[in-house]
């Protein structure tokens, strides 16, 4: 009787410590640094509907755009720079197209600077909520299992872009 209740005692403990185990080591799907990043699914400019979710595996920078924010515009240079520097690295960028002030304002401002980064168009805003995005530019650094490990709220150079994606490229 008393072995049967011991290995039934123990037989808890380890579901239990399982348990917690599992709990503990699982990240938070989230939009802050630490978080596992939020997945979405969004049209491409000039391609088919993508998920964020499609680049994991990779370093992302994440980059959130409007064409009429001039720190956006400055910063463009740099992210393309970036993503033609490094192999193991992908700039993705978002235009919050619900912000600008015609359908046309993206696709021209993609256009005229010869944008050369792959573009979601957040048409209805869902990438802004889901992310709790208060201005722009906004940019985010994703390791490669999907975790969020900075987020830059305004304009970035290069070199703040080397110094945050190096610790995460083998």
């Amino acid at each position: 009787m008393k072995k049967g209740i011991t290995i039934s005692v123990l037989l808890l403990a380890l579901i239990g410590g399982a348990i917690v185990f599992y709990l503990t080591e699982r990240t938070e799907v989230g939009a802050y640094e630490g978080n596992q990043a939020i997945d979405f699914t969004l049209p491409m400019y000039k391609d088919d509907t993508r998920s964020l979710s499609d680049f994991f595996g990779e370093v992302i920078i994440l980059n959130v755009w409007a064409s009429w924010c001039e720190p956006c515009i400055r910063e463009m240079p740099d992210l393309m720079e970036i993503d033609d520097e490094y192999d193991d690295v992908t700039v993705l960028t978002v235009n919050m197209n619900r912000f600008e002030r015609n359908d046309d304002d993206a696709p021209n401002f993609i256009e005229e600077i010869g944008f050369t980064l792959p573009v979601f168009i957040d048409v209805d805003g869902e990438m802004y909520e889901q992310y709790h995005i208060t201005g722009f530019p906004r940019t985010y650094i994703i390791d490669q299992e999907g975790i969020i490990q900075q987020i830059f709220p305004g304009e970035i150079n290069k070199e703040m872009l080397k110094n945050a994606i190096e610790p995460y490229i083998h």
